[in-house]
């Protein structure tokens, strides 16, 4: 594992965070460079979050805003 890779998991793990006290929200998954530990400082943090239905806006705009 690279160490841009730590780094962008530490990322994600703020963001999974983030989105986990919302209600409905089922996982969080990484995939890409950074799930296979190959990413460089270039890489992008290639991630979704999964919810049972899709909260209001304002309640994602604010999870967004928090990263």
């Amino acid at each position: 594992m690279t160490e841009a890779t730590r780094y962008l998991l530490r990322i994600a793990r703020r963001i999974a965070r983030g989105h986990a006290g919302i209600p409905g929200v089922r996982a969080s998954m990484v995939t890409g460079s950074v799930a296979q530990g190959k990413s460089d400082f270039h890489s992008d943090v290639d991630m979704t979050v999964y919810y049972d239905d899709l909260p209001p806006d304002e309640i994602l705009q604010a999870a967004r805003g928090a990263n």
